[in-house]
């Protein structure tokens, strides 16, 4: 069989080990067991696996299964995938002509009957069978051939009875004149987990439930200057700081105002020039030498300065208590990672349009005007944002942590792998007015507690403090409606605006992926392939049609062909916002169109008022 070719974003959803898929035109069912790939040390080990940490640890300890201690980065690998090796599987075929059941023992079994596989009875052609059994502590399996008293497996067929249930299935003797065996399908699993089922359930290969891959995707942050400004004890204010506003950042880095940072460039131009100095007549060169210590001393006061103004103004707002580590960790990512960003504002645009074509700068005007209109606050490209995809490990019938077993993948060369995939790609960042947000949620009766100063910085720096994470398995860990709301309503804007976008641009659905900072009231839009952001499709539809970007959304985004049943209901399928694996990060979970334009809330039980609606 001639190899496949498949992308990394693919092989990483669909090709991991222990996945069961379909080979190149019906070929044969394989299963993956092995990923080769090299080692990825561009990464920050550290900061993957205390994301996947977070992930692995979702599970009770008695429902992970092979991995070793996340602290060791040791015992890990970073392994991007070049070669996927697969194996026949099930090795379970029926008869296209008499049906009987021929079951292999082994690969090498199997391969001892060379290139056609025919059956020892009739010589009709083998074709194997999709059903499989799995078990939710990972195991898969295939059909176990039950014997019959008389005749052994030889005659023995399968019978569906034209049906797609699996309990009207039955084992027959065709040589007993097709006598029925009173054997199920199931069988019990060997595993020593003490999970409440044991029993192997049917499934067709290809379900759904034989395979649920766990991943964490994150913002690839720089490692080097990050663990030097996290030496700097006051360095999540600074952080907030630089999101608030309250110096010029990305202009100014946050690392200018650490404490073992500040005036570090200017200071370095001074030893450049004392080293230069030193060629000077003893008596001249005591005179400059002077004269540049007291231009360190004031570099360093200024900076100090500048510094505790900083800090003691986040203290006034905040009220001086401690950030939470994930709003640090959302911080690092959404505000730190903007240093190293290429973007293009709408002020940018205007600069662009006046030297290529002028006749079109009132386009920017109204991309600004529809920007404020639809309650964001910015919406910046950024042409290399930088994205991982880290797979973990998966599960089989259910992705409820407290009903699976999490499998990591076999070991590769004694060490664990994740599989990644890593792209600086096309992004359109979108981030919400704090200050409508706010009203909303009040428009909505959302119970707040906010009694700051209502300008943009108080608001924003009460958000990061305010809203609860959402965990990777789609859960919000917060009891008050505060974080569903503004969390729904981030993800669901978000899925709006990529199936316009993927419409508007000619990329496939599947092509673009979204970024959620609940906390920055933000989210990014981002191209999830190599293909895709090298088209450069978004930086065409963030130019030239952004305006019908937006009101496409709005527009579309109000209907779904299984209205009424389905606003009434959730306000979320797959005609109007789901998105496939490869896209959402969140499961599909906490989506409904009602958090735009209105609807009945069934579970907090009031009348939500959409984000998009007029009040």
């Amino acid at each position: 069989m001639k190899p496949m070719e498949r992308g990394k974003l693919q092989v990483l959803f669909h090709f991991l080990p222990g996945k069961t898929f379909d080979w190149q035109d019906g070929i044969a069912i394989c299963k993956v067991s092995e990923i080769e790939g090299k080692e990825n040390t561009s990464l920050s080990k550290k900061y993957i696996l205390q994301e996947v940490k977070r992930l692995v640890h979702g599970w009770p300890q008695d429902r992970r299964r092979f991995f070793p201690d996340l602290d060791n980065e040791d015992s890990y690998i970073l392994l991007e995938p070049k070669r996927v090796i697969s194996e026949i599987f099930p090795l379970v075929f029926e008869c296209s002509h008499c049906h009987r059941i021929t079951q292999f023992f082994d690969t090498t079994d199997f391969r001892r009957q060379g290139n056609t596989v025919k059956c020892r009875h009739c010589q009709g052609t083998l074709i194997q069978i999709h059903h499989v059994l799995i078990h939710e502590c990972g195991e898969i399996a295939p059909l176990s051939i039950p014997s019959c008293p008389t005749h052994g497996r030889t005659h023995i067929r399968l019978d569906d009875r034209a049906s797609q249930t699996y309990s009207n299935f039955r084992w027959v003797c065709r040589a007993c004149g097709d006598r029925v065996l009173n054997v199920p399908l199931q069988r019990t699993c060997g595993c020593s987990y003490n999970l409440p089922k044991k029993i192997m359930r049917p499934v067709v290969h290809r379900a759904s439930t034989a395979y649920f891959p766990w991943n964490v995707t994150v913002v690839n942050i720089p490692g080097g200057n990050l663990v030097e400004l996290q030496t700097d004890e006051s360095y999540p204010k600074l952080l907030l700081a630089a999101h608030i506003q309250l110096f010029d950042h990305p202009t100014k880095k946050i690392a200018e105002f650490a404490t073992d940072q500040n005036g570090l460039q200017s200071e370095q131009s001074l030893a450049d020039l004392e080293r230069m100095l030193m060629g000077l007549p003893e008596d001249r060169r005591a005179m400059f030498l002077s004269q540049i210590d007291k231009m360190k001393e004031e570099i360093r006061e200024r900076g100090e300065s500048e510094r505790k103004r900083i800090i003691n103004e986040v203290d006034q707002i905040r009220g001086g208590h401690e950030i939470a580590e994930e709003a640090v960790k959302e911080l690092i990512e959404f505000v730190y990672a903007r240093e190293s960003y290429k973007t293009v504002t709408f002020d940018k645009l205007v600069s662009i349009f006046s030297q290529r074509y002028p006749q079109e700068l009132p386009k920017i005007e109204k991309y600004k005007s529809e920007t404020i209109k639809m309650g964001f606050s910015d919406v910046q490209l950024v042409e290399n944002f930088p994205i991982a995809n880290v797979m973990v490990g998966y599960t089989r019938l259910e992705r409820d942590k407290e009903k699976s077993v999490l499998r990591s993948f076999p070991m590769f060369n004694t060490k664990q792998p994740l599989y990644v995939n890593s792209l600086e790609t096309e992004a359109v960042i979108f981030s919400l007015d704090p200050i409508r947000v706010l009203a909303w949620l009040e428009k909505n009766q959302i119970e707040l507690n906010f009694s700051g100063n209502r300008d943009r910085k108080t608001v924003s720096a009460w958000f990061v403090d305010n809203i609860r994470e959402v965990d990777r398995f789609g859960e919000i860990n917060d009891s008050s409606p505060l974080t569903e709301y503004v969390i729904g309503l981030l993800h669901t804007m978000s899925h709006v605006l990529i199936r316009q976008a993927a419409v508007l641009s000619g990329f496939e659905r599947n092509s673009l992926s979204e970024y959620l900072f609940p906390k920055m009231l933000s989210f990014a839009v981002y191209a999830n392939s190599l293909q895709a952001a090298t088209m450069g499709g978004l930086h065409s539809l963030y130019e030239q049609n952004f305006d019908q970007w937006l009101r496409e959304a709005l527009l579309q985004g109000q209907t779904c062909i299984y209205d009424p049943v389905c606003i009434e209901k959730i306000g979320a399928c797959h005609s109007c916002l789901h998105l496939a694996e490869t896209s959402c990060r969140h499961a599909n979970r906490v989506l409904s169109r009602k958090w735009l334009f209105g609807g009945k809330d069934d579970y907090w039980g009031n009348e939500i008022i959409g984000y998009w609606e007029k009040f």
